[in-house]
């Protein structure tokens, strides 16, 4: 059977998106003095580094969404299922970037230029490296494979253990385990 195409976008300012449910104020930025130094911005959208702006941009996305046909999932409020004639399409979503799945290459386009009319996207073509994970396909084998080779590379170079010495597994890799009552 045909494996999933995957595909990432990634979303452009995705928290300036969101609209705000409540009456926020901020005190004027540097270089804007509009009305004097004692007036303040009403906020109509939300801002980076606004507690209220992760669940804003979420309340976006998901009424837009389902604006198109989009079901959210009971078990994970990340993922995103659209039945599209006779294939599904999978989106989930972490903050800004959403990886789209189906067996339908073309049904990932036609969700990828759909998302891509709703929010300005970056399209990153075949998903290579999402949340820290590298991401390979072998389509021959029908197989896909997570590493986060790199991002282990980077910790231990960052607490300079780069020159340490290697050391095996101090557990026996062909102990097998089992749960008793």
């Amino acid at each position: 059977e045909e494996g999933m195409h995957l595909h990432q976008l990634d979303v452009k300012t995705a928290f300036l998106n969101g609209k705000l449910e409540e009456d926020i104020y901020m005190v004027q930025p540097p270089g804007y003095d509009k009305g004097g130094p004692q007036m303040v911005c009403h906020l109509q959208k939300a801002l980076y580094g606004l507690r209220q702006a992760p669940r804003a941009w979420y309340t976006t996305l998901r009424g837009k969404l389902e604006g198109v046909g989009f079901r959210a999932s009971d078990a994970d409020a990340s993922s995103f299922v659209l039945e599209k004639s006779e294939h599904k399409v999978f989106l989930l979503v972490y903050v800004d970037d959403i990886l789209v799945a189906s067996k339908s290459e073309q049904a990932v386009r036609d969700v990828k230029q759909l998302v891509g009319s709703l929010f300005d996207v970056r399209d990153l073509g075949e998903a290579r490296f999402f949340l820290g994970m590298e991401i390979t396909r072998d389509w021959e084998k029908g197989s896909i494979k997570l590493s986060q080779h790199k991002a282990v590379s980077n910790i231990i170079m960052r607490f300079g253990m780069g020159e340490a010495k290697l050391s095996s597994t101090p557990m026996s890799t062909s102990t097998r385990l089992s749960k008793r009552g």
